[in-house]
């Protein structure tokens, strides 16, 4: 709906089809931490969809322990 009702298109990072991407992300962690980092990529398929159930699929899902 962010696309449909949105006053105006600051960003978009829709990934295009054919397209790869890689992001990276920094975090602060104290000394002798760990942390779980989950990343999930959803594929919107169906914009005119009622429910957010229908119109959306969980593509890849990874967690990894950050030592």
């Amino acid at each position: 709906m962010a696309f449909l009702k949105g006053a105006k298109v600051v960003e978009d990072t829709r990934i295009a089809p054919k397209e790869t991407r890689t992001e990276t992300f920094t975090f602060d962690l104290p000394a002798g931490r760990r942390a779980t980092v989950e990343a999930n990529l959803y594929y919107f398929y169906s914009p005119m969809a009622v429910t957010e159930a229908e119109q959306k699929i969980r593509f890849l899902a990874m967690s990894r322990l950050i030592p």
